[in-house]
């Protein structure tokens, strides 16, 4: 990454990566915004169409979640450190093993055409307005090996996973909604401590009368939210991330934001 003084200002028309020695990879500006006083730079590579880049910035702090579908290659990067790399575990095309395999099958791919969508011709597409609500002991030093130092840089590494998850969704050519991070809250230790409970804990927890879901649902109610996404830093560990179908509420383990938060949201 370069050396800026303020992320919030880093708007260049392309961005180039590498992601593995020798193999380069730039993404080409589509669209970007500033939301919550992070700059917002989302981006493609005019040869794989299907790719993702999805980044936010402000300050010293700058996360990008980077995507090559159907390549099953993906990265989260945090201020120039990637750390998530290569998903191989379970294809989500053919069987790529590699940088180099998954640039090659995105080359197979066909430009997706969403001019024609009536949702996009006449500037309907629904906003579902999320509160993302975030444990408080993410921030006490617990789990600082991934990064997480400060509320600021927390926030602009939401912004861009939301906007990933917007970008796979357009990928799907699905048009008639998009996610927007309404607000992002603290959950103090108090109210509910997630590293104490199994994901289906804290879901039930927000779900059922208590402490946590009054907390939850006056926030929600506060800023008018149709959604709830809970970060949680779990150290009983039965599952990434939990939802209930057609439902409002789901929760991801911090550490597996980059593949199980659209998988979650898309269960809602």
């Amino acid at each position: 990454m370069p050396e800026v003084e303020n992320y919030r200002d880093y708007n260049p028309e392309s961005i180039t990566v590498e992601l593995e020695p020798g193999l380069p990879i730039t993404f080409v500006r589509t669209h970007t915004y500033v939301q919550m006083d992070n700059r917002v730079w989302v981006g493609k590579n005019p040869d794989n169409p299907l790719s993702i880049y999805s980044a936010a910035g402000s300050g010293n702090d700058y996360t990008s979640f980077i995507d090559l579908a159907p390549g099953n290659y993906g990265a989260r990067i945090k201020n120039g450190i990637a750390t998530t790399l290569a998903y191989t575990g379970q294809p989500t095309c053919g069987d790529s093993k590699t940088l180099n395999d998954a640039i090659t099958a995105q080359g197979k791919q066909e430009p997706i055409v969403l001019q024609d969508s009536p949702e996009i011709k006449n500037g309907t597409t629904k906003t579902i307005d999320l509160v993302v609500f975030v444990a408080e002991q993410i921030f006490s030093g617990w789990n600082q090996h991934e990064g997480i130092t400060s509320m600021g840089a927390f926030v602009g590494e939401m912004l861009a996973q939301i906007e990933y998850c917007n970008q796979v969704v357009l990928n799907s050519e699905i048009t008639n909604f998009r996610w927007n991070i309404a607000k992002i809250e603290v959950v103090p230790n108090s109210v509910f401590n997630t590293s104490e409970a199994y994901l289906q804990e804290t879901l039930w927890a927000m779900y059922n009368t208590g402490p946590l879901n009054n907390f939850c649902t006056k926030v929600m109610n506060d800023v008018g939210a149709d959604m709830a996404l809970m970060i949680s830093i779990a150290l009983k560990m039965e599952c990434a991330g939990i939802a209930f179908v057609d439902g409002e509420e789901c929760v991801v383990d911090y550490n597996y934001i980059a593949r199980a938060t659209i998988h979650e949201l898309g269960h809602n």
